[in-house]
């Protein structure tokens, strides 16, 4: 179940991100692999 939020949570952040770059609040610093690597914590 962890394994899921925290999958959630990162492809909310990492869509959340993408959107505030295309309209240009901030460059898009989020790392897709960054966010396997946090998955990867939680399911360990």
């Amino acid at each position: 179940m962890e394994a899921s939020i925290a999958y959630t949570i990162g492809i909310l952040t990492f869509i959340g991100s993408a959107v505030l770059s295309y309209i240009g609040l901030e460059d898009c610093n989020w790392d897709f692999g960054w966010f396997l690597e946090k998955l990867d914590g939680f399911t360990k």
